[in-house]
C-alpha cells in the first residue's frame, strides 16, 4: 500500500510540473500568432501609446499607469505574506501533520511529505513575488520613457517607434504580470495535494481548462476581438 501511495504522488507531480511547464511553454509559443489574447492586446497598448504621444497632456496615462501599478503591488504583497506565513509551518509540521491525519478523506502523510508540499508552496508564491516586481519595475520603465517622449504632433518614424517601443514593455510588464497571478493558480492546486494526490491531479486539470477557456475561448476575448 505505501509503495503504490508513492507511485501515485510521483505521478501527481509530474503531472502538475507537466501540465504548468506545458501550458507556459504553449502559450510563449502561441502568443505572436493572430487571433489571441495576448497579439490582440498588444495592438491596444500600441494605440494606447501612440495616442499617448500626440497628447500634451498625459496626466490621464500616467494616472491609469499609476492604477495598474497599484494592483500589481497588492498582488506582490499578498504572495510575500503567504511566503512568511507558511514558514512557521515548518517548525509544526507535527502537529499539522497529525491535524491532518485526523479529518476524514485526507490521505496518510509523512513529515517528510508535508514538509516537500509546503517548500513546493512557498517556491511558487517565490516565483509569483518575483513576477510581480519585475512586472511592476517595468511599469516604472514604461511610466518614465511615456514621460521622456517628446510630444509629437504627427505620428512620423521616429514617434511610431517610440510608441512601439513603450507598448514592447507594457506588454512584456503585463506577460510576467500575468505567469505571477497564474502562479497563485497553480499554488492553489498545490493546496489540494496536502488532502490527497487524486483531488491533486483532478484540481490540476481543472485549473489549466480553465486557463486556456479563458485564454482562447473566452467571452472576454471574443468582445475584445471584435471591437
Amino acid at each position: 500500500m505505501e509503495l503504490i501511495h508513492n507511485h501515485i504522488e510521483h505521478i501527481a507531480l509530474f503531472i502538475f510540473l507537466l501540465s504548468w511547464l506545458g501550458y507556459s511553454t504553449f502559450v510563449h509559443c502561441y502568443r505572436h500568432l493572430p487571433g489571441n489574447l495576448y497579439s490582440i492586446m498588444r495592438q491596444h497598448r500600441v494605440e494606447w501609446m501612440k495616442n499617448s504621444i500626440m497628447r500634451d497632456n498625459r496626466a490621464a496615462d500616467v494616472m491609469n499607469m499609476g492604477n495598474l501599478m497599484r494592483s500589481i503591488g497588492i498582488f506582490a504583497s499578498g504572495a510575500i505574506i503567504i511566503v512568511g506565513a507558511l514558514m512557521p509551518l515548518f517548525r509544526h509540521t507535527e502537529s499539522l501533520r497529525s491535524f491532518l491525519n485526523d479529518l476524514p478523506f485526507i490521505t496518510y502523510q509523512t513529515i517528510e511529505e508535508l514538509q516537500f508540499k509546503l517548500s513546493l508552496l512557498a517556491v511558487i508564491f517565490i516565483h509569483a513575488f518575483f513576477k510581480f516586481t519585475w512586472s511592476l519595475r517595468q511599469y516604472q520603465y514604461a511610466s518614465i520613457l511615456l514621460l521622456a517622449r517628446n510630444h509629437a504632433k504627427k505620428l512620423d518614424k521616429k514617434a511610431l517607434a517610440d510608441a512601439e517601443a513603450n507598448a514592447a514593455i507594457i506588454c512584456n510588464a503585463a506577460r510576467h504580470f500575468s505567469m505571477g497571478i497564474k502562479s497563485f493558480y497553480f499554488g492553489i492546486a498545490v493546496l489540494s495535494w496536502f488532502v490527497n494526490s487524486y483531488l491533486f491531479i483532478a484540481i490540476t486539470v481543472l485549473i489549466v481548462t480553465v486557463l486556456i477557456r479563458r485564454e482562447f475561448f473566452s467571452k472576454a476575448l471574443n468582445i475584445i476581438a471584435n471591437e
